[in-house]
Parts: C-alpha cells; sequence; structure tokens
C-alpha cells in the first residue's frame, strides 16, 4: 500500500481525497486518517478560537482603559472647578480678615481717643500732678469700677479740704480770712501753670496718636497690598493652567478632526470602488448573458429546435445542443470581457423584430425585458448606494463642523 499524505487544513487538496476515497483503501485506515485530519482541523479551530477570545480581551482591556481615561479626565476637571472655588472662597476669607483688621484698628484709634479726652478732662478738673487720680482702662467688673469711683470721689474731697484749710474756721477777730486771700493767689498762679502743661501735653498726645494711626493705616495698606498681589498670582496661575487645558482640548480636537478626516476619505474611497466594482460586474453579466442568449436563439433557429415542444427522439440532439451553447456561451463570455463597455450590454447584431416568428419574438421579448429590469435594478442599486452613502458620512460631517465650531470657540 502507498503512504497516506495528510494536507494541511488551511490549502486542503480535495483531489487528493478524492483520490484516497476511490483507491480502495481499507476502512480502518481511511478512519484514522479522518479521525487524524479532524483532530488536526480541531485543534486549529480550537488555536484560532483562543487567539480570538485574546484579541477579545485585548479590545475590552483597551476600552475599558479608555473609559478610565475619560473618566479620569472627567474627573481632573472637576477638581481643577473645585480648586479654583476654593480659591475663590479663601480670597473671600482673606478680605474678611483685612476687614476685622481695619476694624480692629478703628477700635484701637477710638480708644485711644477716648483715652486722651478722659485725661484731657482730669487735667481739666484742676487736680495737681501730685495729686492722686486713678484711672482704670479695664471696667469689665462692677465691683473695681465701684471701688475706683470711690477712691476718686474720696482723694477728690481730700484734695478740696487740703486747698482751703481756713474756710470753715472763723474767730471773732477775723484772724481767719488773710490765709484764705493768700491761698487762692497760689491756686490761680497754679492752674495758669497747669493750663500751660495740658496744652503741650494735649499736643505731645495728639502727635502720638497721628503717630500710632498712621502705623496702623501703614500695616494695614501692607496687608492689603500682599493680599492682592496674592490674589493677582493666584489669578495668573488659573488663567495659565486654564490656557494649557485649552490648548490640550484644541490638539485633541485637531487630532480627532484629521482623524475622521481620514476616515470620510477611506470610506468614500470604499464605497466608490464596491459601487465602480458592483457596476462593473453587473455590466459584465448582463453583456455576457445577452451576447449568449442571442447566440443560443440564434442557434435554435439554425437547428430548427423548439425548447417549448422536446420529442425523447432527439434526446442526444438536445445533449449536443446543450453542450454547443454552454461552449459557445464560455468563449462568449471571455469575449464580452474584453469587448466591455460602459453603454450597458450591446447585441452583436441588429435584429429584425418583423421577421421573428412566434418563438423568438417571445425570446426576443423576454430578453429585453430582462434587460430593462437589470437597467432598473442598476438604478436602484446606484440610489441605495447613494442614500447609504449620505447616511455614513453625514453624520461625519455634523461632527466635523462642531468640533471645528468648538475649536474656534
Amino acid at each position: 500500500m502507498s503512504p497516506i499524505r495528510l494536507h494541511s487544513s488551511i490549502s486542503p487538496d480535495l483531489d487528493s481525497t478524492f483520490d484516497l476515497a476511490n483507491s480502495g483503501l481499507p476502512s480502518n485506515e481511511l478512519l484514522d486518517y479522518y479521525r487524524r485530519k479532524v483532530a488536526s482541523l480541531t485543534a486549529e479551530s480550537d488555536a484560532f478560537q483562543s487567539r480570538l477570545d485574546r484579541l477579545a480581551k485585548i479590545t475590552h482591556r483597551q476600552n475599558n482603559l479608555h473609559e478610565q481615561l475619560q473618566e479620569s479626565d472627567v474627573t481632573t476637571h472637576r477638581l481643577r472647578d473645585q480648586l479654583s472655588e476654593v480659591q475663590i472662597l479663601v480670597h473671600k476669607e482673606r478680605d474678611h480678615v483685612l476687614r476685622l483688621y481695619a476694624e480692629i484698628d478703628r477700635l484701637k484709634l477710638r480708644e485711644l481717643d477716648d483715652r486722651r479726652r478722659i485725661q484731657y478732662l482730669l487735667r481739666l478738673s484742676g487736680l495737681a500732678s501730685a495729686e492722686a487720680a486713678y484711672f482704670l482702662p479695664d471696667c469689665a467688673h462692677l465691683g473695681e469700677q465701684f471701688n475706683a469711683s470711690k477712691a476718686v470721689v474720696s482723694c477728690n474731697r481730700r484734695c478740696m479740704a487740703s486747698s482751703c484749710p481756713f474756710r470753715g474756721s472763723s474767730t471773732k477777730g477775723g484772724r481767719g480770712r488773710k490765709p484764705c486771700s493768700q491761698h487762692n493767689s497760689r491756686v490761680s498762679a497754679h492752674a495758669d501753670n497747669t493750663i500751660a502743661n495740658i496744652d503741650y501735653q494735649s499736643v505731645v498726645w495728639d502727635l502720638k496718636c497721628s503717630e500710632t494711626a498712621l502705623y496702623a493705616l501703614k500695616k494695614q495698606l501692607e496687608e492689603q497690598s500682599k493680599a492682592a498681589q496674592d490674589r493677582i498670582e493666584s489669578l495668573l496661575v488659573d488663567r495659565r493652567e486654564l490656557i494649557k487645558a485649552r490648548q490640550a482640548q484644541t490638539h485633541m480636537l485637531k487630532a480627532r478632526i484629521v482623524e475622521l478626516q481620514d476616515q470620510v476619505k477611506s470610506c468614500q474611497t470604499l464605497l466608490l470602488e464596491s459601487a465602480n466594482e458592483n457596476l462593473r460586474q453587473r455590466r459584465q453579466y448582463c453583456f455576457a448573458k445577452g451576447t449568449w442568449m442571442g447566440e443560443k436563439t440564434s442557434l435554435l433557429a439554425q437547428q430548427g429546435v423548439s425548447e417549448s415542444h422536446p420529442s425523447k427522439s432527439n434526446g442526444t440532439t438536445e445533449w449536443k445542443l446543450h453542450n454547443q451553447l454552454t461552449s459557445q456561451g464560455k468563449t462568449s463570455r471571455t469575449k464580452s470581457v474584453v469587448a466591455l463597455t460602459p453603454a450597458g450590454p450591446q447585441f452583436v447584431e441588429p435584429v429584425d423584430v418583423s421577421k421573428m416568428d412566434g418563438i423568438q419574438r417571445r425570446e426576443y421579448e423576454h430578453r429585453k425585458t430582462t434587460d430593462e429590469v437589470q437597467c432598473g435594478l442598476e438604478q436602484q442599486q446606484q440610489q441605495q448606494l447613494a442614500t447609504t452613502h449620505r447616511e455614513q458620512v453625514s453624520p461625519l460631517c455634523v461632527l466635523m463642523r462642531l468640533t471645528c465650531w468648538w475649536s474656534d470657540r
């Protein structure tokens, strides 16, 4: 026995398989051969299926990564917006703090002015520098305030008693009036000196208050200028970030536009090529069919054989006629490919309908109707292809217009 040759499943040799089947080999060997063949085909099918599964997993993973990238972009934009809102809130809080600082400085200046007025009023009350006068700046506790006021009143009473020692004493000889007049002269001289000292001290106090106010205003202006500078820097940083994001988005949109344009061009090219190929094949088929029908009609007219009423006696004649028509149809098809014209099917010889009998006239009418139907089908296919092309291209054009409008914006 000759050894059995195994062939690859990619390009199977059917002739060798039929030779094995017709060679008369034992059924066991044929069964083993077909089992090995089925096993190899199963292994190749499993390998191909595993490859398809791997490609499907890779595609699914790529889609998941693309979705994650889109979600991360959306999250980044949302966080950037939230960061801008937080910066705006920080600036608002900083302005509020600066306003509070300004209010505190104003209250401090008002407190200094109140102290100056209180000191001025105490000096105008006629008290000497050696005399005690209690001033408590912190009056939060009522008990301390009451004790302080009581001490001030008692001190004033002592001072009044010491300033006029002979006011309540009077003798019969009138000896108590002379010391009182001397004391009044001393008090008037001391009052003049006190008024001069009060004016000088008030001027000095005004200068100190002005210096304190200027220092507070200077600090406030420094804080405000620093806050304004920080705000300007933060706004510039936000502007740079927005410009970078807009440039990146514009670059992505331009790349997407170029990709969509390439896809549109490739789609248009494929549609045009497929339409041209389909029309060319249909023209070839119609032209070959018309030529073959014309040759068939002429051959039937020459032989005088009718296809509608075949007889049993001329079976061999019909078989020979069929073989001749088949061979002539093949040659006419090979020739029709070379003699193809874009105007549609052209018959070799003009046909005169008046010279035809009933069968030939019916054949001619049938052929004419077939040609008209084929032309109608071609026109319908062209319209369908144009409609499909329009439906596929119009969304892409709309998307391109939207992307162009967004990039211009």
